[in-house]
């Protein structure tokens, strides 16, 4: 595995959502048939695709179930809770000084019921903006998103 496919990690949530299928067929076997599919017949496979996605959702929903903890970007977050509908209680945003002030908003409109802890140290790293550094492209909200969550909730104090 290229150390560039951190989404394909041990133990990402698909990774263990595969290997799961693979140790419980009975459990996995729709999904298990589908990826097969995918392999051997693409064509067919991009025809059940709308099947072949419920088969993935339902698998993710279950293995999502059975972890405690998750650990998600926030925009990864937004996609797992869009696709899967599932509830969660508390959620803690690691890094948070280093996301520009929209990024953390995706959680916490997905999740406006959940408490949330944000973690940062604006003061060790700001959010990484790229369009402030080229001076070959202007960037309207270049410098807004220079602004982390954190850092403006600091200053309101």
């Amino acid at each position: 595995m290229p150390k560039s496919e951190s989404c394909r990690g041990q133990t990402t949530l698909s990774e263990y959502a595969k290997r799961l299928a693979r140790e419980n067929p009975a459990e996995g076997n729709n999904y298990l048939d589908a990826y097969r599919q995918k392999i051997t017949d693409p064509e067919t496979f991009i025809l059940n695709r709308v099947d072949n996605e419920q088969h993935a959702r339902e698998l993710l929903i279950h293995v999502a179930s059975l972890t405690s903890v998750l650990c998600y970007t926030p925009v990864t977050f937004s996609q797992i809770k869009s696709h899967t509908g599932l509830e969660y209680n508390f959620i803690v945003l690691d890094e948070a000084a280093r996301m520009p002030e929209s990024l953390p908003l995706m959680p916490m409109a997905k999740c406006p019921e959940a408490s949330f802890l944000f973690v940062g140290d604006n003061k060790q790293f700001g959010p990484v903006v790229t369009t402030l550094v080229r001076k070959d492209w202007q960037s309207f909200f270049g410098p807004q998103r220079a602004t982390s969550l954190v850092e403006r909730s600091e200053k309101s104090v």
